[in-house]
């Protein structure tokens, strides 16, 4: 609650939150945002020129843990008044937080051509990067057959698929020898 108030008032003047605590401000009040403030940070865009005060914007907006909203923020990597190359710190944000990742990877499969198309020569490359967050095999494998005739033409692409399997398969795995103990642990602490 005390960060949507500061956020607000940040909107209102730059002056009213320490420069190197706004990103944190504006992505807290975000995480437990409404539909009012995902259209502040919006109509906010829209107004302003700073680069900084945009990239935390865009974070913002990537940080709603409203189905609706984190769906509306990604539509916004389609959208031609934006610029992709900032709008992606969207998909960043999405994609960074273990909740929501499967989320951006989904809108990233599903919309892969047009992405493509809006951003700059090779930067489909770290594509592959929406989907690092997810834990299990399956999603390992989407992974894997998704990107398999896709990422070569892309300079790094091969690489960093090959990176992002690996962290699935890490965490996979971790989970799965911790799930037993893990399970037991919880058992025993409600007795």
């Amino acid at each position: 609650a005390k960060a949507a108030v500061l956020a607000k008032r940040w909107l209102q003047d730059r002056n009213t939150v320490d420069g190197s605590m706004v990103a944190t401000v504006l992505e807290s009040a975000a995480r437990h945002g409404n539909r009012e403030l995902f259209e502040l940070f919006r109509t906010e865009l829209a107004r302003s020129q700073d680069r900084r005060d945009r990239r935390n914007l865009f974070r913002a907006l990537g940080s709603f843990r409203d189905l609706t909203l984190t769906q509306a923020a990604l539509g916004l990597l389609l959208s031609a008044e934006l610029d992709i190359r900032e709008s992606m710190q969207i998909a960043w944000r999405l994609s960074a937080d273990p909740l929501r990742a499967q989320l951006a990877y989904q809108f990233m499969k599903q919309n892969f051509d047009a992405l493509v198309e809006r951003l700059p020569r090779d930067a489909a490359a770290r594509f592959p990067a929406w989907g690092e967050q997810l834990c299990d095999d399956a999603s390992r494998n989407d992974m894997e057959a998704f990107f398999r005739d896709r990422i070569a033409k892309y300079t790094g692409g091969p690489r960093n698929l090959a990176q992002a399997l690996e962290k699935i398969s890490l965490c996979s795995a971790f989970k799965n020898r911790q799930h037993d103990s893990l399970a037991e642990f919880l058992r025993q602490q409600k007795h």
